[in-house]
């Protein structure tokens, strides 16, 4: 008896010592806290309607809308289009002093570690880096389908 009970604290000293080094050790939470600039919100509209995508480091991705063709949904965005987006927002710092682009048909803006960006775009007068900003914006868009 006794040594069964020696046999269950071994094997329970173990797999706590397993539990704490898969969370960190105990020195940091077992799930990350997801901080400003961990999470990039996109507004495309058109003439019509509105969809707001909302991206995550972790490379989920939700999508809302008012748009009749677009359902608002989930989806898990390529890792080379998060990692490129993300650093396209650093490289575009700061964002609200991009220079505007004029909007026609469509707008596209991003809110980004407490910042917001105006429309951002390709038109003249727009620098590589608010260029390559709106290259990815389109990607994360392409990566939801449309509804019909």
């Amino acid at each position: 008896m006794e040594d069964y009970l020696r046999v269950a604290i071994r094997c329970l000293a173990v797999a706590l010592i397993g539990l704490l080094s898969a969370c960190g050790g105990g020195s940091q939470p077992p799930f990350p806290i997801e901080g400003a600039n961990d999470t990039a919100i996109i507004h495309y509209t058109n003439n019509t309607c509105t969809v707001t995508v909302t991206v995550h480091r972790d490379r989920t991705a939700q999508s809302k809308s008012s748009c009749s063709n677009w359902e608002s949904t989930t989806t898990t965005l390529s890792p080379t289009v998060v990692s490129l987006l993300f650093s396209d927002l650093q490289a575009a710092q700061p964002l609200n002093a991009l220079p505007a682009c004029p909007s026609v048909d469509i707008s596209m803006s991003i809110e980004w570690n407490g910042q917001q960006s105006p429309n951002v775009g390709i038109c003249t007068g727009t620098g590589t880096a608010e260029q390559n900003l709106a290259y990815e914006i389109e990607d994360v868009m392409a990566s939801f389908t449309p509804v019909g």
